[in-house]
């Protein structure tokens, strides 16, 4: 059995935080807060014979236990299982060591170590599992189960996932880290800190040669555009022709070192000679450039001086403006509040208030603020607890997110339930039909957490009916406690 194993240079000056941030994308990256720590993903691929799947996993190296070996260097070892079912049988498995570079002493620098597999499965749905141990600790131990759906055809223009690249170089002796003549070291995240700049990308298109004629020129294009409203950057914009085939390799970089901070959509399209769309692949990915970002919230005196902004002068009154910007902010904006809010610079505060508005809609920026601001009035009047203003609450940052439910659903008195509220929305943006379950987990008060939605992007848990419908065996742990422990 082949086994890869290296550690990154650039990984590895990775801190805490940004375990933290990579968290928040784990529909593609999965990471484990456990003592052993780990960033776990699949991508997808085909031969001409069958579909295949890479699996990249990537071991924070001080959360593994080194060992004194024979030698007299330092060495982690894991056991790592991964096993692919379909209907419950076990379609393929693979179960080995990985071990880690080798270190001098026990006190010196441990480095990440990664290793890559691949497995070769035919089109189906596939419960497939993880499970990591720790060799040289004590219930040191990863356990994921995810879902895995392979449906490549012969007959349709596909596009293979999207691989994001650490590093290549020409491959000299064909391996597991080999495609198309490169080996690829995968990097295994959706965030690119500000000390990496370059964005390296590797995806297939396939079965062109069946749609288009033979050899017959095509457009592939590829771009960022900003995820939230999928504005193409101009910058950041791409393209070659190549001519139709049963498989077609996209190896390309983007420097992003002026990119600002904020969540990207990375796109990959394939055109006809009329310029229409035959198939594209979408990846997002965040990106944090704090540099970049001091100069997007800078505006020029003349331009605040002669706005709304410079008449509002009191110090608490600035900070309570740009905190109640929050259900609204992206997490950069929030950031960079939080950091000019410590500083207590009253000019600050109003340049970034000025700008906040002002790139939202650049003539009625006024205009927006005070219809806002009335929403925010609403929400700390509804939704206030005791220690919380409404706009930090879960419904009030709904409320100020989303707009007004066109239904809700309240019920208080049940008695085997916890009070609940359920919010319907008909349409949300470019979603329908979508609902925000929120539910008082100490019975008394007004505090209303999200316990589960169907909107993108928002926290969803498929056991919420039975965790509202558990308030007397829940209430008893809560009673001796004073703490509420869901056991899944």
């Amino acid at each position: 059995m082949y086994n890869f194993c290296i550690y990154l240079k650039k990984i590895l000056i990775m801190k805490k935080k940004i375990i933290f941030i990579i968290c928040l994308f784990f529909f593609a990256n999965f990471t484990f807060a456990e003592k052993l720590q780990s960033y776990f993903n699949i991508r997808t691929f085909k031969t001409l014979e069958s579909p295949y799947l890479e699996s990249y996993l990537s071991v924070i190296g001080n959360s593994a236990v080194f060992v004194k070996k024979e030698n007299g260097k330092y060495q982690a070892v894991l056991e790592v299982t991964i096993i692919f079912k379909e209907n419950g049988i076990i379609k393929n498995f693979k179960k080995y060591q990985l071990t880690s570079p080798e270190i001098k002493n026990k006190n010196s620098y441990k480095p990440n170590f990664i290793d890559v597999q691949r497995f070769v499965l035919e089109n189906g749905i596939y419960n497939y599992e993880l499970k990591i141990i720790d060799v040289n600790a004590e219930k040191s131990e990863i356990n994921y189960k995810n879902i895995l759906n392979l449906d490549y055809r012969s007959n349709l223009v596909q596009f293979s996932d999207i691989q994001l690249i650490e590093s290549f170089s020409k491959t000299k002796k064909e391996n597991v880290l080999s495609k198309n003549s490169y080996d690829l070291i995968p990097y295994i995240s959706d965030f690119y800190p500000e000390n990496i700049n370059k964005l390296i990308f590797y995806a297939e298109i396939y079965n062109t040669d069946k749609y288009l004629a033979k050899e017959e020129n095509f457009l592939i294009r590829y771009f960022i555009e900003r995820s939230d409203k999928e504005i193409i950057l101009n910058k950041y914009v791409s393209f070659f022709k190549r001519k139709s085939a049963s498989i077609i390799p996209v190896f390309a970089e983007f420097n992003i070192e002026n990119l600002p901070s904020g969540n990207y959509n990375l796109v990959i399209e394939a055109r006809n000679r009329k310029n229409e769309l035959l198939k594209s692949k979408k990846f997002i990915f965040q990106r944090s450039n704090i540099k970049k970002d001091n100069l997007i919230f800078e505006a020029s005196k003349e331009n605040l001086n002669s706005s709304f902004v410079t008449q509002i002068n009191d110090a608490e009154i600035l900070k309570e403006n740009i905190k109640c910007l929050y259900p609204i902010s992206s997490e950069i904006e929030k950031n960079y509040a939080n950091n000019i809010i410590k500083l207590n610079d009253i000019e600050k505060m109003q340049n970034y208030f000025y700008v906040f508005w002002y790139k939202r809609d650049e003539k009625n920026y006024e205009k927006l603020w005070n219809n806002y601001k009335k929403r925010v009035d609403f929400v700390n009047n509804s939704y206030s607890t005791q220690v919380k203003k409404g706009y930090y609450t879960d419904r009030g940052r709904i409320y100020l997110q989303y707009g007004s439910p066109n239904s809700v659903i309240e019920s208080k008195h049940e008695p085997s339930s916890y009070p609940y509220e359920i919010w319907h929305y008909y349409r949300l943006e470019d979603q329908t039909n979508k609902r925000f379950v929120f539910y008082n987990q100490f019975i008394v008060g007004d505090e209303y957490t999200l316990i589960h939605s169907n909107a993108k992007g928002e926290f969803s848990n498929r056991n919420w009916e039975v965790i509202l419908q558990s308030r007397n065996e829940m209430r008893t742990d809560h009673d001796r406690t004073n703490s509420l422990n869901f056991k899944t």
